[in-house]
């Protein structure tokens, strides 16, 4: 397990102190990728159960809760940041779709995200949910809408005791639920013309994953919701942690049979093969291994023409260079760990 976590923040510590030289968009893209690759194993996802007690990077919010709420912190921070860019650019959606298939991940073995997470999870779902109500698409943010319905099914199903504060913040979130039970079917196929022959059938597939798990989420709202409000209204609770006390102890039966949870990874591909090479070529050229590269002033001004031809430029030479490194990010080539 000290393993496994010295590992996660090892991650988000390089990508939270990237020096100047290095885009942080790219470097957002690889941390996006390793973390959902690390998370795709079953042996990773069982050890996050451990209490934090580490210091996270500047770049992840406070929280107090376990290795799963840290990971799930960092996912859904960077899925903020870039959500509102990712219609415009493909890197971005990118990592907005790690990003919250990484929250998938871990969100069926996690034994209850804390506070910090679930209440930036609900933010994420609002501006989602929201985008389906109003624009009648699934375009845009409104395409992420499946894998955050799929991270509240997981808890719900196999970690519900543990998920008090999802649960009641679902439970509060009725009304946009019963929303989209009734906008989902209606979404609207994207222009055809943009999206090619097979719109129909991408929005069809679109419609069928939120389904899957919002009318069994929406089920159970209806089941309890009115149970709780009225426990609610009797003794007279007027604050949260005491209304969580009246959640139901067990939903056995107010739901479908559980579904089978999925751990999702990211096979090599174009987007992180050249976010490789982009942070390979910046540390190259510019990292503690540039002064390689610098020529000397000739020290006299009638030097040959002949030493300085064989001279080459900081380019050409991190050129080679990169050629030469080019197969450790090839697809199956043998990937290497670079210090900035």
């Amino acid at each position: 397990a000290e393993d496994i976590i010295g590992l996660i923040e090892g991650v988000l510590l390089a990508a939270s102190q990237a020096p100047e030289h290095v885009c942080e968009t790219t470097l957002s893209l690889i941390e996006a990728a390793i973390l959902l690759n690390l998370t795709s194993y079953r042996e990773v996802c069982a050890e996050l159960e451990e209490d934090y007690e580490g210091n996270a990077p500047e770049s992840v919010p406070d929280f107090e809760g376990s290795v799963a709420d840290l990971v799930a912190m960092a996912a859904l921070t960077q899925a903020s940041e870039f959500l509102n860019k990712s219609k415009a650019s493909t890197v971005q959606d990118s990592i907005v779709q790690m990003s919250f298939a990484t929250v998938a991940n871990v969100s069926a073995f996690a034994d209850g995200l804390c506070m910090e997470v679930s209440s930036r999870l609900f933010s994420l779902f609002e501006r989602c949910a929201k985008a389906v109500q109003l624009k009648r698409n699934r375009q845009g943010i409104a395409n992420h809408l499946p894998l955050l319905l799929e991270v509240f099914d997981n808890a719900l199903q196999y970690r519900y005791s543990s998920n008090t504060n999802l649960a009641y913040g679902l439970m509060t979130r009725q009304a946009i639920f019963r929303d989209l039970v009734s906008f989902v079917p209606q979404v609207q196929t994207a222009d055809v013309a943009q999206e090619g022959d097979n719109a129909l059938e991408l929005n069809r597939q679109w419609q069928e994953a939120v389904e899957v798990h919002l009318f069994p989420i929406a089920g159970l709202l209806e089941a309890t919701v009115p149970i709780l409000e009225a426990e609610v209204e009797k003794h007279e609770i007027s604050n949260s942690d005491e209304a969580k006390e009246l959640l139901p102890r067990c939903i056995l039966g107010l739901m479908p049979l559980p579904h089978a949870f999925q751990l999702r990874n990211l096979r090599r591909c174009a987007a992180t093969h050249v976010a490789c090479e982009h942070v390979l070529a910046a540390c190259l050229s510019d990292g503690p291994y540039s002064p390689l590269w610098d020529t000397e002033e000739e020290s006299t001004p009638h030097a040959s023409q002949a030493h300085r031809d064989t001279k080459p430029s900081a380019w050409s030479s991190i050129l080679l260079l990169f050629d030469a490194f080019r197969v450790s990010f090839a697809p199956n080539g043998v990937q290497i760990w670079i210090q900035f």
